[in-house]
């Protein structure tokens, strides 16, 4: 979700590196911030169920917002082991990143409301934190590509190549300012919170943050036939469509 009185602050400087992948023979399903909402990640993926060959693309904003924070880093640890997920950083993964690498950013990461991430650990504090969620944040790249979409958390600028866009653009753009990709892909994002509930499509770029974290719905968006699945924070579902089949096909 965005803040944009963070937009110029950079707590934790952090590799800025890609996913790239041939084209799959399964779905490319992306997912949509998350922000803490465990009971809506688990109706989702119950709902989609992804299996081998499809590829579950996650766009970031993990933690900050809904009660189990720490519930939906496991989870994500676990897909990316049974399932190849890849989980992408968004800005609140980024600062808190940061704050488990040195205290004196903790305070900027309970600012953007890390008190609510902290509390879902044992004891309520940065010292729950275990290991394995601490090398999880550090490894979240920036981007992931194939041949016909750009993900990424925020944006992406039109010269950027996929594999390398610009930190603070990455984590910090807004859809409001997002131009076509050079490479003609079209770039799916989250970070700007769609109140309305309903993916935003501009035709080059679609943001799926569909506000789960302000009460919305998490979504599942099949990058080759333009068709998602959402959930509540309550566990239910709903569809719908953004395209024809035959445009995204």
């Amino acid at each position: 979700m965005a803040m944009g009185a963070f937009g110029n602050v950079r707590l934790q400087m952090t590799q800025s590196f890609s996913h790239e992948s041939p084209q799959p023979t399964g779905r490319t399903l992306v997912v949509g911030d998350v922000h803490g909402r465990l009971r809506a990640l688990e109706a989702l993926l119950a709902a989609v169920r992804p299996m081998p060959p499809d590829r579950l693309v996650f766009l970031g904003d993990y933690v900050n917002g809904g009660p189990d924070s720490a519930g939906v880093l496991e989870r994500l640890i676990a897909l990316q082991q049974t399932h190849g997920a890849i989980c992408l950083r968004g800005n609140h993964d980024d600062v808190f990143d940061a704050a488990m690498r040195s205290e004196e950013n903790v305070s900027g990461f309970v600012m953007l409301g890390g008190q609510t991430t902290l509390a879902s650990y044992p004891g309520g504090s940065a010292a729950g934190v275990p290991a394995a969620h601490r090398e999880f944040l550090k490894a979240l790249p920036l981007s992931w590509h194939d041949e016909r979409v750009i993900c990424v958390h925020a944006g992406i600028e039109p010269h950027e190549p996929p594999e390398s866009p610009a930190h603070v653009q990455a984590l910090w753009g807004h859809i409001d300012f997002a131009r076509p990709h050079g490479s003609g892909r079209t770039v799916l994002c989250g970070h700007a919170s769609q109140c309305s509930g309903v993916p935003l499509d501009l035709g080059h770029t679609i943001c799926i943050d569909t506000d789960i974290k302000g009460g919305g719905w998490l979504t599942a968006l099949d990058a080759r036939t333009w068709t998602y699945t959402q959930s509540d924070k309550h566990g239910s579902i709903r569809t719908g469509a953004l395209r024809t089949q035959a445009a995204g096909s």
